[in-house]
């Protein structure tokens, strides 16, 4: 590849908006390419940053707030970071970057100042990685409708078709067939610990299975079984201080009853990639990291309630396909792993199909 800059824009609300930017910036500096990574909040004033904490607590504990915020989109420049988002400008321009992967439509206005100074073109990949425009993207169709005219807009989703257009699938992954792993589910509720998730757990764990439960807060192991894993990110990492910390993923520990947290940093990808590559399915909300995570490990989701419109296609599509079953018709089986099963071979079918987005860009820059 050439010396081609490319600046990958994610977002530090939830993870799903960073997570899968931070992947394909690996996919691209392991190819041989020359990515930088942004997170948006690092260009918002302190005291919007600190209010993010206090939504994620809150979101977290009621669900039906978080459901409600996500209906009602606002103008995020007010909360912009003016001398944080001089220098950045500034840093692109010095750097000459001319092609941009957004992960959020926050960036957008951002965008448009970058290509207002600079005497150049501007490319623009607007990544819609759910099957419908999340809140960021339809805060800019409101607030800066022409942004869409503009630039580049890569849907991963079909929703006339229901096909997937582009996948970020890692290069080096070996899949493990469904029935060779054990009795084993992956519980989360997104990278904010959103959701009816927790109502799940008593239910699989009375029937028997193993279970790898993602903590959040000042959550606490409910269940002090064998058979039952408690993970938990590091609290104090924020993915806008990535670059300080050195950590690109989120760092996580195992708790162990009684013993410290020891939190281990990964670079390869997300942490909880691993588990959900031994388990039989994830029970989680359909974000859009966790249609990422289902297609290219070849699990299944057992769905649960999604968040906005936008988790609403995703759960749409993944039933339509057949990758996903929502959590009620799944119970009505008696918890059949046979039915899940079944719904792997049919990513494991339809995967190899679906182009990869890094394939995509690397042909055009």
């Amino acid at each position: 590849m050439d010396n081609t800059k490319i600046a990958v824009l994610c977002s530090g609300f939830g993870l799903g908006f960073y997570i899968p930017g931070a992947l394909l910036f690996r996919q691209l500096r392991d190819r041989g390419n020359n990515p930088a990574l942004y997170v948006f909040e690092k260009y918002l004033t302190p005291e919007k940053k600190s209010g993010i904490t206090s939504n994620r607590k809150e979101y977290h504990e009621d669900f039906k707030v978080a459901v409600t915020a996500s209906k009602m989109p606002f103008d995020i420049r007010k909360y912009f970071d003016s001398q944080a988002v001089s220098a950045l400008l500034q840093e692109w321009r010095k750097n000459d970057i001319r092609f941009f992967i957004s992960l959020s439509g926050h960036w957008g206005y951002i965008l448009d100042q970058y290509q207002e100074m600079v005497d150049f073109p501007i490319h623009v990949d607007s990544m819609l990685i759910d099957a419908d425009l999340a809140p960021s993207w339809v805060g800019l169709r409101r607030y800066n409708p022409s942004y869409y005219e503009r630039y580049n807009n890569i849907r991963f989703y079909n929703m006339e078709k229901y096909q997937i257009n582009y996948a970020l699938l890692p290069d080096d992954n070996k899949r493990i067939p469904l029935p060779q792993r054990e009795n084993r589910f992956v519980i989360h509720g997104g990278g904010w610990g959103m959701g009816t998730y927790q109502a799940t757990i008593q239910k699989l764990f009375n029937a028997g299975f193993f279970l790898d439960i993602v903590l959040y807060e000042d959550d606490q192991p409910l269940i002090q079984d064998s058979r039952v894993h408690y993970y938990r990110n590091d609290p104090m990492w924020k993915c806008w201080e990535v670059d300080k910390n050195g950590s690109l993923f989120p760092p996580f520990s195992l708790e162990i009853p009684e013993k410290p947290n020891k939190f281990q940093q990964t670079d390869k990808t997300h942490w909880l990639f691993e588990p959900i590559c031994r388990a039989k399915a994830i029970i989680c909300k359909p974000g859009a990291g966790t249609l990422i995570d289902s297609l290219s490990s070849h699990t299944p989701v057992v769905l649960l309630d999604p968040f906005g419109k936008h988790e609403r296609k995703n759960y749409e599509i993944w039933v339509k396909l057949g990758f996903g079953i929502p959590f009620a018709e799944w119970e009505a089986t008696h918890f059949s792993t046979a039915v899940l099963e079944q719904m792997s071979e049919k990513i494991a079918e339809y995967e190899p199909s679906v182009p990869r987005y890094i394939d995509f860009i690397e042909k055009r820059i």
